[in-house]
């Protein structure tokens, strides 16, 4: 099972944002794949090898080390 689970996640997210912006397990699916590349392409030598890109993905987006910001739309 997913610790944090999707629903503590968006949660989070929202609240980084101030508004409900994020309303799906996409957005959060979505938000945590992004920061996982992230995490991938830039082969930080400084962290545990243990630790999987998803895995420390999830981590910064429950923490807020990053922000999600949703694009407006037209």
């Amino acid at each position: 099972m997913l610790r944090p689970s999707y629903e503590d996640i968006l949660e989070k997210m929202n609240e980084a944002t101030g508004e409900e912006k994020f309303n799906s397990k996409y957005s959060v699916v979505i938000a945590v794949s992004k920061r996982a590349r992230e995490i991938i392409l830039e082969n930080d030598t400084s962290t545990d090898k243990i630790v999987k890109p998803v895995s420390k993905a999830i981590k910064d987006v429950f923490t807020q080390k990053i922000v999600v910001r949703r694009e407006a739309t037209e």
